[in-house]
């Protein structure tokens, strides 16, 4: 998640409608939810949240394993340089926080002034240190706790001079409480696959050559710079209609029957194929090579079906080592497993080769077969075969 602090933005907000009325709880719980593609939202959730609970400002944070400080999803209503002060210097005796944690069931909503009383709290270092000088002086919050993920907690503040918070904020806590978890759950989520499906593209772009995915339907999912500068500029391959065709329409049919093969449109055993795209002139033809590829969908895409890699004889040829490193993250004695296999040799001669026990000859042999995504060792070959590079 960004270090940066998200400050400002509004929503629109009637308190009383909690209680009056759906729409307004309706709006902001839908706000909630835009927050997952769209976390720049998170400010005007926050303003929406103080004004439904009558507080003046409001963060949300957590605090992530081997680090202390924690760490700002957002704020609204608090300087950004109050918060960095309590944080970095008290954040690990929070005693009001603690307090109340210690008084309250994990699903229960906190008020300060039940668990600290005002005397003890304005003699704190808390108090001399933030709260004299913002004069936030009772506080409601609630922990949301996430499945395999650090807790959140979202604490509420308001002046003195408005009294403590009542059962209305925790009617309000507990009503938003599922939707900022599944929203939260759902981000940390979208976060992870997204920068997942990123990462595996910068690896495509490390590879010489290029490189496109092919969902079921032959259409084009991804493709690496590469691609995109060979097919901007070929004369024999271009992009329609998010498929890959040809210029030559008898090339072309050769080309679509490859593809929808290895792709599964067609129920097909194949393991992919190869084909030569003449190109103009003295310039040697292209080399084509489609191979099944299974992986899950990236956001906003279908599932990916299959690969395929263009290769320009006229540019510097690639190593077998890096087209494997780079689609499936083989370790460099992976690879020479990989390429013993295609010459030909059992598990006792690698092992040989290797100088290590055929049991750790199978380890590396399932590790390629799991990274392959392959259940058998001639599939293995097949896949590898497949694949451009010497």
């Amino acid at each position: 998640m960004s270090q940066q602090v998200m400050c400002g933005a509004s929503l629109s907000w009637d308190p009383a409608g909690v209680i009056d009325g759906p729409t307004p709880l309706l709006e902001l719980i839908e706000s909630i939810y835009a927050t997952v593609h769209e976390p720049q939202r998170w400010p005007g959730v926050m303003q929406g949240i103080a004004q439904a609970l009558q507080g003046e400002s409001i963060a949300l944070f957590t605090t992530f394993p081997g680090c202390s400080t924690p760490e700002i999803l957002a704020l609204h209503g608090l300087p950004v340089d109050n918060w960095q002060s309590f944080a970095n210097y008290y954040a690990d005796f929070s005693f009001i926080r603690a307090a109340c944690q210690r008084k309250s069931r994990p699903n229960e909503t906190w008020f300060s002034d039940r668990a600290v009383p005002s005397i003890e709290f304005e003699r704190s270092e808390r108090y001399a240190a933030l709260c004299r000088h913002s004069q936030p002086h009772y506080f409601v919050g609630m922990q949301i706790v996430l499945p395999d993920l650090p807790t959140f907690n979202l604490t509420c503040q308001r002046h003195v001079s408005m009294g403590p918070f009542d059962e209305r904020a925790d009617l309000i806590c507990q009503m938003l409480r599922p939707h900022l978890q599944r929203a939260l759950q759902l981000y940390y989520s979208f976060s992870s696959a997204q920068a997942h499906s990123e990462s595996a593209i910068a690896a495509l772009d490390c590879y010489g050559h290029a490189v496109l995915s092919l969902d079921g339907n032959s259409c084009i999912v991804t493709l690496n710079r590469h691609a995109e500068s060979l097919l901007r500029q070929s004369q024999v391959l271009l992009i329609k209609h998010r498929r890959l065709v040809a210029a030559s329409s008898a090339i072309d049919v050769a080309l679509q029957n490859l593809l929808e093969e290895t792709a599964g449109a067609r129920p097909s055993t194949s393991a992919g194929g190869a084909l030569s795209i003449p190109q103009p002139a003295e310039a040697p033809p292209l080399s084509l090579t489609a191979t099944p590829f299974h992986a899950p969908a990236i956001f906003g895409t279908s599932c990916i079906a299959a690969l395929v890699f263009i290769v320009d004889p006229s540019t510097e040829p690639m190593s077998r080592a890096v087209v494997l490193k780079s689609l499936f993250r083989v370790t460099p004695i992976e690879v020479r497993v990989a390429n013993f296999l295609l010459s030909g040799l059992s598990v006792r001669e690698i092992a040989g080769c290797l100088n290590v026990g055929e049991e750790t000859t199978r380890f590396y042999i399932k590790q390629l077969l799991r990274k392959t995504s392959t259940s058998r060792q001639s599939d293995l070959v097949r896949l590898l075969l497949s694949l451009p590079g010497s």
